[in-house]
């Protein structure tokens, strides 16, 4: 079995999820522990977790709404601020 070890740590990617109605949630994925990740190592786990692991009737959260999320964690204030770049999430 391959199991490399690269630094003494583990990493946990948290998702910002909501059901588009308000109630929005935090999911929180694991990766092994001692490995570096590549952006498509991120990209396939987050695809495996809607494929397999989405709580029903919740998606993940678009730019607007991460970024609003993000905002409110921020500030305490549920006011909506302006989204650097465009509409779709960056690559």
């Amino acid at each position: 079995m391959d199991f490399p070890m690269h630094y003494p740590a583990s990493m946990d990617v948290q998702l910002l999820l909501t059901d588009g109605k308000g109630r929005q949630a935090v999911a929180t994925i694991e990766f092994a522990v001692g490995r570096f990740l590549s952006k498509e190592d991120i990209k396939a786990r987050i695809a495996e977790f809607e494929r397999d692991e989405m709580p029903e009737g919740f998606r993940l959260m678009t730019k607007l709404e991460a970024w609003d999320y993000a905002m409110q964690q921020a500030t305490g204030s549920s006011m909506r601020f302006a989204i650097p770049g465009g509409d779709d999430f960056d690559d």
